[in-house]
């Protein structure tokens, strides 16, 4: 759940909006493959390129402790 980013679409419409995919994750033979951390490492290397903080984005940035 992200309210900064319902909020925006709910206000604004789904025209203002657009979805993309950016990456791609081969299958692997098994079938009983788990992707899980296969996709958070993409999501944390897209994130790291992009850079969807503040105005751009609504991704929020990791404290670090």
């Amino acid at each position: 759940m992200n309210r900064a980013l319902q909020e925006d679409f709910n206000q604004t419409g789904i025209t203002n909006f657009s979805f993309e995919m950016i990456d791609y994750l081969k299958p692997k033979e098994d079938i009983q493959m788990d992707y899980t951390d296969d996709l958070k490492m993409l999501e944390e290397m897209w994130i790291e390129k992009l850079q969807p903080f503040d105005e751009r984005g609504y991704n929020q940035r990791k404290i670090i402790k």
